[in-house]
């Protein structure tokens, strides 16, 4: 609440001693005198201070809220995207790896790997490549890699990309 601005006849006219702040003066009469600030009866800036921190409450609560639903749907997003973590040593095989990320949907997956790319982690035509034949803007968006990268990373980006899409196979051209 803005306090209104009085003159230093007023102030003082208002003031008690109680009020004066040691930092101002006013010369009057050729005399150095205190000026008092103005203030609200005791019960008014009582009111005053608790509605101002009422309100500085209802402020940080709302933007509590906001996080916290932020953070919540942060984490929903984060769990639908989860990929399992899989242990992969050199000699895993492909359709293992495929079925291992994929769990329920791993033989549509194996049929639309083998379809696209023979299973073949080199597998190149124009800018789709490795396993699941996934363009460039598609890798940059659910995981990069390039032709030969570990089938494992190649499987965990399709994953993403496959639950992205509904969990359909419309964005390749095989299908199951």
């Amino acid at each position: 609440m803005a306090r209104a601005a009085l003159t230093a006849a007023t102030v003082m006219a208002m003031a008690t001693p109680a009020m004066a702040h040691p930092n101002l003066k006013d010369y009057v009469d050729g005399h150095t005198h205190e000026v008092r600030l103005p203030m609200f009866h005791p019960i008014i800036e009582a009111q005053i201070e608790t509605e101002m921190a009422r309100e500085a409450r209802r402020e940080w609560h709302h933007w509590d809220r906001r996080y916290d639903r932020r953070m919540k749907r942060l984490a929903r997003q984060r769990e639908a995207n989860a990929v399992p973590a899989v242990p992969v040593s050199p000699s895993t095989d492909v359709v293992e790896i495929i079925y291992s990320v994929f769990g329920a949907y791993g033989s549509q997956a194996v049929a639309v790997a083998t379809c696209e790319s023979s299973l073949l982690t080199y597998a190149v035509n124009g800018e789709y490549v490795n396993i699941f034949q996934m363009g460039y803007e598609e890798r940059q968006i659910y995981g990069w890699h390039v032709a030969g990268s570990p089938a494992i990373v190649a499987a965990r980006a399709a994953f993403r990309y496959f639950v992205a899409s509904g969990r359909d196979w419309s964005p390749w051209s095989c299908k199951p």
